[in-house]
């Protein structure tokens, strides 16, 4: 559907001018409204954390000119969708997770390697700057794909998840089938032994249940939200398992037809957006995993010398996806560096 027949259908108060190809300058009356998709439950922590959050903010700083039309929980489409669904339009501002369509944002999941933050607040500034206006993945991969990033967050490190099986050595690993988003977690799986079967989060549920898969690599947080604590009996951490990380963007021509000062308070939205889901994920896995082991879980944390082994494992994999990409003629390598430099200068601030 074209920007100007959304805009008339959603707040016909609109004026557009210039043969409809620009909103015109908002009076105190009129309100533009833009279209937000996603694939998660209201009940998710990252919709009432993040983009509930992002909408109030917006709502403020443009003044009473700007609303949006929430769709969550795939309304609209499947996490896969996403990207192209805001490129056409359908979603003004879409759910764009990089590990969904690693075919076009193969380079963003440097974020989800092992070891690349200390904390989510850490790796979300990090992987906003790099996605933002002249940041490597802006220039690399969102703005050839024609989105822009509002606001983006990287989620706790993963642990592994299993419905039938304790996990407490890496021989443990070996030939279970791990649910993971692909990318960077495809590698991840198969140094430690494991098979990855790669699947969206809302399909973790069935999967389970049915033995599709033996568990997964997951957060905490998103077990009770998933309506996964039926199907998880054991939890084993004490290494991170590669991080997730997620993005709501704007198509560009969405945000063309925008005046200036409606952009800005998107910026400034998602920018404060991003940070408040961040502040929320850290204290928030801490706090599920006390409630799950307590009532549900038994968790294995892994021995000092094991735990070792596991990093061993897994030391290649940033190499190895490097290799990749640089070997399909993409920048791989300048990714990762780009990423330890990002990194750096926030640590020193």
């Amino acid at each position: 559907m074209a920007y100007t027949a959304r805009l008339k259908e959603f707040a016909s108060v609109v004026t557009l001018v210039a043969a409809g190809t620009m909103v015109g300058s908002a009076s105190a009356q009129e309100v533009v409204k833009l279209k937000v998709a996603d694939t998660v439950p209201t009940t998710h922590y990252t919709s009432r954390h993040g983009t509930v959050v992002f909408m109030e903010k917006a709502r403020q700083y443009g003044g009473g000119k700007l609303d949006f039309e929430y769709y969550p929980g795939g309304q609209l489409g499947k996490p896969k969708d996403m990207l192209a669904l805001t490129q056409a339009g359908v979603a003004d501002i879409g759910y764009v997770v990089p590990a969904y369509t690693p075919d076009k944002l193969s380079l963003s999941s440097v974020a989800e390697l092992p070891g690349q933050a200390n904390d989510s607040c850490e790796g979300t500034k990090a992987f906003y700057d790099m996605t933002q206006p002249g940041g490597f993945l802006e220039k690399e991969e969102f703005k050839p794909q024609g989105v822009r990033v509002l606001f983006a967050a990287m989620l706790s490190p993963y642990k592994m998840i299993l419905a039938k099986k304790q996990v407490s050595r890496l021989e443990d690993v070996r030939g279970l089938k791990l649910r993971t988003t692909g990318g960077a977690f495809d590698l991840i799986v198969r140094s430690l032994g494991g098979v990855s079967v790669q699947m969206p989060g809302p399909d973790l549920f069935h999967a389970l249940s049915r033995g599709t898969v033996d568990g997964a690599l997951y957060p905490f947080a998103s077990i009770k939200p998933f309506d996964l604590t039926d199907h998880v009996r054991y939890a084993t951490t004490g290494v991170s398992l590669g991080n997730v990380v997620l993005t709501y963007a704007i198509g560009e021509a969405a945000w063309t037809r925008l005046p200036s000062g409606l952009r800005e308070a998107l910026v400034k939205a998602g920018r404060e957006a991003s940070i408040a889901l961040c502040n929320f994920v850290e204290t928030n896995e801490n706090e599920e995993r006390i409630r799950l082991t307590k009532d549900s879980i038994k968790l294995t944390i892994l021995s000092d010398s094991e735990r070792k082994r596991w990093i061993d494992a897994l030391a290649p994999v940033k190499e190895q996806w490097a290799a990749e990409r640089d070997k399909r003629g993409q920048p791989g390598s300048k990714a990762v560096a780009g990423w330890s430099s990002t990194v750096a200068q926030i640590r020193s601030k």
